[in-house]
């Protein structure tokens, strides 16, 4: 039997598209569900148990509800779990941030979820590297699960 160089190509393309959506679902499902800020910290210096009381709400299809103290902040979220470290982008939903982008990169571990972004409206080259804010203008912000039974 032989094989069009067409048909191998698309042989190899149709599987790596599909695991790819299916990897960004199955990547949504996992950070999915209820989460409290358990360390928050930009530009390298870590703001006090006291002030990063926050909670995050994660749907399965990528809609987020951050909410901070007095206040709530709605985005859009969409990742990347072929690269490495993950990416994650958010688009703000409404407010002064609407239709405006913020790159970051993302680690799930256990019921731990961090999360490591450049300020918004900066160009996705500004995306962070590592999980780190010193000398840079990042903010890293560690998620904890929150038991959904309590």
């Amino acid at each position: 039997m032989r094989l069009s160089i067409p048909t191998l190509v698309l042989g190899f393309l149709v599987p790596v598209f599909a695991t790819g959506d299916d990897g960004i679902v199955t990547e949504l499902k996992a950070i999915a569900g209820n989460w409290r800020v358990v360390h928050f910290e930009h530009k390298g210096k870590v703001a006090p148990d006291g002030d990063a009381k926050a909670s995050l709400a994660i749907e399965a299809g990528g809609k987020a509800v951050l909410k901070p103290q007095g206040g709530e902040i709605r985005f859009t979220l969409s990742v990347d779990p072929s690269k490495s470290p993950k990416q994650i982008t958010l688009t703000y939903d409404e407010g002064p941030l609407k239709d405006a982008k913020q790159f970051g990169i993302y680690k799930l571990e256990g019921t731990k979820l961090t999360i490591c972004m450049a300020p918004p409206k900066r160009p996705e080259i500004e995306r962070p590297e590592g999980f780190t804010t010193e000398e840079k203008d990042r903010t890293l912000v560690i998620h904890e699960r929150v038991d959904e039974g309590k």
